[in-house]
């Protein structure tokens, strides 16, 4: 938004502002604007929804939907691409432990309990871990 002090030379706020009522009137014509020529907004650039004619505000709201379900796609893509990254980083830290790591059935041998290895080895066959 630019400074309409700045922006409207000599004449300042006032000058600005009859331009704008200006390209109000000018604009009043289009069916998608207000036939009134004058827009009860704030900074008197915009209409508002209850200003419009029906086939302005389905416009509006058309183009303000289509901004509203490429925000959220921006959002949830963005937020994929964060989850990939904290996914990768965190394989990238745990898979070379879980490689140097002793298997649990070879623990289990060391202390001494056959049958849970080999329940170990079985289990680890059957979900098709190892061959």
């Amino acid at each position: 938004m630019t400074d309409l002090r700045n922006a409207a030379g000599p004449g300042g706020v006032a000058t600005a502002r009859a331009e704008s009522d200006n390209r109000a009137r000018n604009a009043s014509s289009c069916s998608i604007l207000p036939q009134s020529g004058a827009f009860p907004t704030a900074d008197d650039t915009l209409p508002t929804l209850d200003g419009m004619t029906p086939y302005g505000r389905r416009v509006a709201l058309a183009y303000w939907e289509s901004g509203f379900v490429a925000g959220i796609s921006a959002g949830r893509q963005q937020v994929e691409a964060e989850l990939v990254a904290e996914w990768s980083a965190l394989r990238a830290e745990v898979m070379p432990r879980l490689r140097a790591a002793v298997p649990f059935a070879d623990l289990a041998e060391m202390r001494d309990q056959p049958e849970r290895a080999d329940h170990q080895r079985k289990i680890l066959a059957e979900r098709g871990v190892t061959p």
